[in-house]
C-alpha cells in the first residue's frame, strides 16, 4: 500500500513539473531560436517498486532530485524577415556571444548595433567576429554572405563567429536561446555552415504537440490524484475498524 501511495504522490509531482516545462516551452513558441525542453522520470518511476529504492519512498522530499530536463536541439524553421540585422543559420552551428562570464553560443540572430556600431544580441552581448568584435562604419549600407563575411561598399570588416557543437546535450542553458559549454562540450570550428541575412531561425516548438501533452500531462495528474484521494479513504476505514477491534 505504501508504495502505492509513494507512486501516485510521485507521478503527481512529475506531472506539476511537466505542466510547467509545457507551459514554459508554449510560452517562447513564438521566440527566435528557442529550444524546447523535456522532462524526465518515468524510468525511474517505473523501477519504483525494486527493493534498491526503498529507501527513497520513504522520503516523499527528494522526488524532485530524480526529475530532470532535457533540450530538444532539433532546428527550427527560417523565416525571411527581410531586415539585414536579422541573421539565420540553414545548417548546424552556433553563433558566438560574449559574455562577463566567457563565450556563450546561440542560433538566435536578431542582431542590433550598439552606440559603438559593435554588432549585439538584442540584449547588448557582443556579437563575435573570427578577429573579435565585429564594427560597422559609420552605419553605411553592409551585406552577410553565406559563409558569415560582413561587407561594407564591397570592403571586408569582419566574419561571424561560427562554430559546430559535436555534442550540444553537454550544454548548460542559460536561457530558451543561450548556451553556455561545459568541460564535457566539444567546440570545432564550422567551415560549412550557410548563413542566411534578413531571415530568423523560429522556435522548434510544435504547438499542436505540447498542447497535446498539456492535456495529456492533466488528465494523468487528475488521475493521480484520484489514486491518492481514493487511498487516503481505504487507510481511514482500515484505522477505525482496527480502533474497533481493540
Amino acid at each position: 500500500m505504501h508504495n502505492a501511495m509513494w507512486s501516485a504522490v510521485a507521478g503527481s509531482v512529475f506531472q506539476m513539473r511537466r505542466l510547467d516545462v509545457i507551459a514554459n516551452n508554449l510560452a517562447n513558441v513564438n521566440t527566435t531560436g528557442f529550444r524546447g525542453d523535456r522532462i524526465m522520470f518515468d524510468s525511474y518511476l517505473a523501477q519504483i517498486d525494486d527493493e534498491r529504492f526503498a529507501s527513497n519512498r520513504k522520503n516523499v522530499g527528494n522526488i524532485s532530485d530524480y526529475m530532470y530536463t532535457s533540450t530538444n536541439f532539433q532546428q527550427g524553421e527560417l523565416h525571411q524577415t527581410d531586415n539585414p540585422l536579422d541573421v539565420a543559420l540553414a545548417t548546424e552551428g552556433y553563433f558566438v556571444v560574449q559574455t562577463d562570464k566567457g563565450p556563450m553560443y546561440t542560433r538566435a540572430g536578431s542582431f542590433q548595433f550598439d552606440l559603438e556600431g559593435q554588432l549585439t544580441t538584442g540584449n547588448g552581448l557582443l556579437v563575435q567576429g573570427e578577429g573579435g568584435a565585429i564594427q560597422i562604419r559609420d552605419g553605411l549600407p553592409f551585406e552577410i554572405d553565406e559563409q558569415g563575411s560582413v561587407y561594407q561598399e564591397g570592403e571586408e570588416i569582419g566574419r561571424l563567429q561560427v562554430v559546430q557543437i559535436q555534442n550540444p546535450e553537454t550544454m548548460e542553458k542559460v536561457s530558451g536561446k543561450m548556451f553556455k559549454a561545459t568541460r564535457a562540450t566539444r567546440i570545432a570550428a564550422s567551415d560549412e555552415h550557410r548563413v542566411v541575412q534578413g531571415a530568423l531561425e523560429g522556435s522548434n516548438i510544435n504547438l499542436m504537440r505540447e498542447m497535446g501533452q498539456m492535456v495529456m500531462a492533466g488528465r494523468a495528474f487528475e488521475s493521480y490524484q484520484q489514486i491518492i484521494s481514493m487511498m487516503d479513504n481505504v487507510n481511514q476505514q482500515a484505522n477505525n475498524r482496527l480502533w474497533q477491534v481493540s
